[in-house]
């Protein structure tokens, strides 16, 4: 009977030890912040190109690529469609290689884009680089980062 009560006095230790919070866990825990530039390389400026972007209206991390904590730079080139669409999304260069790719591309793919004139758009190839970066405490310090971070050439 004794080595039983052990046994059990133990049991509800470990259990209670597993269930209840440990005192200050996760109170310092910082959660870095993100932020995405894009940067139209072509045309140079987004005044020549007859298009704007509608959808997303901020740009953010794709959720896949921050929790395989993606970050690096991507650059595309693709075509609006007349119904304001990329189409024929190709990617030219992507640093890091592995965990962006599919990420960014399918991010793109959800972009869509509004003719600015009301003659409507025609299709129009684009030649763009996206930056992903996570770091820095505040949404400020994410954005500095991002910032800094589209200055540098998109290589390893």
């Amino acid at each position: 009977m004794k080595k039983n009560s052990i046994i059990a006095a133990l049991f509800v230790a470990t259990a209670g030890l597993l269930l209840s919070p440990l005192s200050g866990a996760n109170q310092d825990r910082v959660v870095l912040q993100t932020d995405v530039i894009e940067t139209l390389l072509v045309p140079e400026t987004a005044d020549a190109l007859s298009w704007q972007r509608v959808f997303p209206e901020q740009l953010s991390m794709p959720r896949g690529a921050v929790r395989a904590g993606a970050k690096g730079c991507a650059i595309f080139s693709f075509n609006i469609n007349s119904d304001g669409e990329p189409t024929n999304i190709t990617t030219e260069k992507v640093v890091p290689s592995f965990g962006l790719r599919r990420h960014a591309k399918n991010y793109l793919e959800s972009w869509r884009f509004e003719p600015k004139s009301e003659d409507g758009g025609i299709e129009e190839s684009v030649l763009l680089r996206l930056d992903f970066c996570t770091g820095g405490a505040t949404q400020e310090e994410a954005t500095a980062i991002c910032e800094y971070q589209a200055t540098l050439p998109c290589s390893k």
